[in-house]
């Protein structure tokens, strides 16, 4: 029992990945937008298969014979996406009905069909990563996956209200074919960006009159420092600690705002 790999020259063409990428317009009512596809034309592959055949001769009547088993005929390219498995369950069991071979016979047989496929990979792959189509194919993969990431940019920078407006302005080679709706967008960034900072500034003025009406508050209702006693010096001490305990930072979670004006107070009172 023994194992027979032939190479087979189909006769029909095989063919692959397109030949090309280009960009193309599409308008859905009056707005245009720019996409991609792949041509219609693709590259031909060489049709090389590989059949792998058990065969087993022995002796009938004076007369030499032979039983086969055709395990599988796999086209070259599929050796390059994933390594075959030609031993399976299935097979195995054909082999066992076919042949009755021992375990020693099968581990042997196992080891040469490996052996067979480890010679063909990388004839297989030697074709394909020196073929114009795998050349091709990988620019056209990285101008792809470029595109994508720009539009992912383009999401985080405008907003997903404003993703649809990616194809409208841009192409898959980075054309900007609307330059208006670019100059638009950049606008309306900048204003909502400007008035984001407006907001910001008017809280941090609102906190800054808020804690000065408080503090002069406090001035105006318990006076300056040397307006307290020896006594109520102490008791202010004591609302202190306590008060400090429970707008500590760990323990408030307002980054600190109540403690700092607690420690206004604390100045404010001269303990």
């Amino acid at each position: 029992m023994y194992l027979s790999v032939q190479k087979i020259q189909g006769r029909s063409k095989q063919y692959g990945y397109p030949k090309g990428v280009v960009t193309y317009t599409k308008k859905i009512g009056t707005t245009t937008y720019y996409s991609w596809k792949y041509t219609d034309e693709k590259f031909e592959r060489p049709n090389i298969s590989f059949k792998f055949v058990i065969k087993k001769s022995y002796r009938e009547n004076g007369k030499v014979k032979q039983l086969q088993l055709c395990l599988g005929t796999i086209f070259w390219y599929e050796f390059i996406c994933e390594r075959q498995d030609l031993w399976t369950d299935y097979n195995v069991q054909r082999i066992k009905d076919k042949f009755k071979p021992t375990q020693k016979q099968l581990k042997a047989l196992h080891k040469e069909i490996n052996k067979a496929i480890d010679k063909i990979e990388p004839e297989a792959s030697k074709c394909w990563y020196s073929s114009s189509e795998y050349r091709k194919q990988k620019q056209y993969s990285y101008n792809v996956d470029l595109w994508q990431h720009r539009k992912e940019f383009f999401r985080l920078e405008y907003g997903d209200e404003n993703i649809d407006k990616f194809e409208q302005i841009y192409d898959l080679f980075n054309t900007i074919h609307n330059q208006s709706l670019l100059d638009e967008l950049k606008k309306k960034k900048a204003e909502k960006e400007t008035k984001k900072k407006a907001e910001e500034e008017r809280q941090e003025q609102e906190w800054e009159n808020t804690s000065k009406w408080v503090n002069d508050e406090y001035a105006r209702r318990f006076g300056n420092s040397t307006s307290y006693s020896d006594e109520e010096k102490t008791y202010l001490k004591q609302f202190y600690r306590t008060l400090a305990k429970n707008y500590h930072p760990d323990i408030a979670h307002d980054n600190g705002k109540a403690m700092q004006f607690l420690n206004k107070l604390k100045e404010q009172w001269g303990v």
